[in-house]
């Protein structure tokens, strides 16, 4: 099992998506997958560290475009191989 926080949000397009309340569902699965020693992809980190992260939203300012959907698989797919090679 890998955790994956949920991604960045435009909340000025969803007000449900508030930056707090991505916060705090990215700290419980950051805290889960310390707890159980899980894989962690904290992927609205990711996103905030990218020059413009609104670049990597649809127009609903939730979902990922194609830009999104390719910085998580190139930081999932390396993620999911240690998980494969690793005999627990």
């Amino acid at each position: 099992m890998i955790l994956i926080s949920p991604s960045f949000t435009n909340w000025r397009v969803d007000r449900d998506q508030s930056w707090t309340r991505i916060l705090q569902f990215e700290l419980v699965t950051e805290h889960v997958a310390k707890h159980y020693q899980l894989p962690f992809l904290d992927l609205a980190a990711l996103m905030q560290q990218q020059q413009n992260p609104l670049t990597l939203l649809q127009s609903d300012g939730v979902h990922l475009n194609n830009q999104g959907i390719k910085l998580l698989v190139d930081h999932l797919i390396p993620l999911i191989r240690t998980k494969l090679t690793t005999k627990e």
